[in-house]
């Protein structure tokens, strides 16, 4: 009899357990399981400068125009600007356009023409180029008669993402 009661306490036991096994799947972690079970890596998306690069370089090419060429110079400096805009340092605008030119002329011998794309959006690279495109100034800068290109972005505090590309046309 002590032998049949201890078997029903242990049957009983491992009932409970199983069921609290149950109970608390749902409260159990499983993306570490999937990922480690995953065989396809996800790519990450190009960086968002990249993707507007690509962006007005097919724009671009649908034009009939040249591509232009990254310059790391050039994306330092807008980055620079985009930087002073989402900080409030200084206004949303082209003020100060001047002077980065001469900082880059001073890097980049025999330039001649320039222009600038400033942008400000929660949307992502596409938003921004279509938004350049719709903008008749904006839109003359992306067809214009330029070399090379740098883009720069930086992020305010409230989440809104600040947008420069300059062009230059170099020799």
């Amino acid at each position: 009899m002590w032998h049949t009661i201890r078997f029903f306490k242990f049957m009983f036991m491992k009932k409970v357990a199983v069921l609290f096994i149950f109970a608390m799947l749902p409260c159990l972690p499983i993306t570490s399981y999937a990922q480690k079970t995953s065989h396809k890596k996800e790519q990450p998306s190009a960086p968002v400068t990249e993707q507007i690069f690509q962006l007005v370089n097919k724009h671009r090419q649908k034009a009939g125009l040249k591509p232009l060429q990254q310059n790391d110079i050039l994306a330092k400096v807008a980055e620079g600007h985009s930087r002073n805009m989402a900080s409030g340092s200084v206004p949303f605008s082209h003020d100060g356009f001047e002077e980065r030119v001469a900082k880059i002329g001073k890097q980049i011998k025999n330039t001649t023409n320039s222009a600038e794309n400033v942008a400000y959006s929660s949307g992502d690279a596409a938003s921004v180029v279509e938004m350049w495109l719709k903008s008749k100034g904006h839109r003359k800068n992306i067809e214009g008669n330029y070399t090379i290109s740098g883009i720069g972005t930086a992020k305010a505090a409230d989440g809104t993402m600040y947008y420069t590309q300059i062009f230059i046309k170099s020799k």
